[in-house]
């Protein structure tokens, strides 16, 4: 079966509308904005067993950061981006079902799964016959499969589902579930899920939506007068105001709703080690820099797009398919030459690049901190 969505719950990022960008992977040749997300992955991060997906003659295996074979190329080469390691489990494929391996290789979660997604909090979505619920880490199926949406992650001991009632002249709502699959807030229209003990919901008001922020009980505690908004991060979350032009201004609030970053820019990101990157648009030119929490620009507008920072590092390039990573006083770490489809952040010490071979697909080459290629996309 075809994936229908990546690691970063499709459910939330269609719900959220223009709330919340939808990933850290940057793909080549696309005008990067803060309101469309570049990639529909989430930021690539391994446990600390730091294994890295390989691909070779068409089978899966694993490196480690040293550019090491650790698990030998034999899973099916199916959604190979999404098989990393979290909470020590990689879900892989064999004969067209999917499974969970450890860090040695080993199958510990049989596959009889039609489609399956990392863990998180001890917990994972599994699909069958087009149905999705959760199971743990021993594979026992803890919320049954009677979800019709791909339902989020787990995040801070709550999930939000989407509950389509419309064939019974319902509508499309949200609900957030506990691990038990109780359902423990909700129904609302729109919601995000939790990030720092907050999550956004979404009211109508005369056939618009305003976005404020929940607590873990349900109560308002940012009372709804946003128009766009992200979530937290770092103790700040983005919010976005209409504009003269009817384009949105972005700011930044804190947990008390204050702004504590007037809204001016164009386009933001989450803050990450401290900065964000913001767009700026100069005539008519698309360019991004960073701020720290102050709103100083700390690096001046200057790329056709740029992504987070981490472990003090950041991608940044033009939307011709060059990429290079700078630190954070703005300068070159590795110089901007690197070319992909697709630029990915720092993890483990290795940044993956999505890279196309010459038989046409694409596979993963990974850099070092230095720029040196630690595996080749083979």
């Amino acid at each position: 079966m075809p994936r229908l969505a990546a690691v970063t719950v499709a459910l939330l990022c269609s719900c959220l509308l223009f709330a919340a960008g939808c990933g850290s992977a940057v793909t080549a040749g696309t005008t990067v904005t803060t309101e469309t997300a570049a990639s529909t992955e989430t930021s690539i991060a391994t446990d600390a067993a730091q294994l890295f997906p390989v691909v070779i003659d068409g089978k899966l295996g694993y490196i480690n950061n040293q550019g090491e074979m650790v698990i030998p190329p034999q899973f099916e080469f199916v959604d190979w981006p999404y098989s990393h390691f979290f909470e020590g489990l990689a879900p892989v494929s064999v004969g067209g079902k999917f499974g969970y391996i450890d860090a040695t290789g080993t199958m510990v979660i049989q596959p009889l799964f039609d489609i399956a997604d990392p863990f998180s909090e001890g917990l994972a979505e599994v699909g069958d016959n087009n149905l999705w619920g959760f199971i743990d880490e021993t594979g026992t199926v803890v919320v049954p499969m009677h979800y019709g949406q791909h339902p989020g992650p787990f995040s801070e001991g709550l999930c939000a589902v989407m509950v389509d009632e419309r064939l019974g002249g319902g509508k499309l709502q949200i609900e957030y579930i506990d691990r038990t699959g109780t359902v423990v807030l909700g129904p609302f229209e729109q919601s995000t899920g939790f990030s720092e003990g907050l999550a956004a919901v979404g009211f109508g008001e005369d056939d618009a939506v305003k976005w404020g922020y929940i607590d873990a009980t349900g109560r308002v505690v940012i009372p709804p007068q946003f128009d766009w908004v992200r979530e937290f991060s770092e103790g700040l979350a983005a919010v976005g105001f209409p504009a003269n032009n009817d384009a949105a201004k972005w700011g930044y609030i804190d947990k008390t709703g204050a702004v504590v970053i007037e809204p001016r820019f164009d386009g933001v990101d989450p803050f990450s080690e401290g900065l964000a990157a913001v767009e700026f648009l100069q005539d008519d030119a698309v360019r991004y820099g960073y701020i720290d929490k102050t709103g100083t620009v700390v690096i001046r507008p200057q790329f056709e797009w740029a992504m987070e920072f981490s472990e003090g590092l950041a991608a940044v390039g033009t939307n011709s398919g060059l990429c290079g990573y700078i630190d954070k006083t703005g300068a070159f770490v590795i110089p901007m030459k690197l070319e992909g489809q697709a630029f990915h952040p720092f993890s483990g010490g290795l940044a993956r690049i999505d890279t196309t071979t010459t038989d046409g697909s694409v596979s993963p080459t990974y850099i070092d901190r230095t720029g040196k290629v630690i595996w080749r996309a083979q």
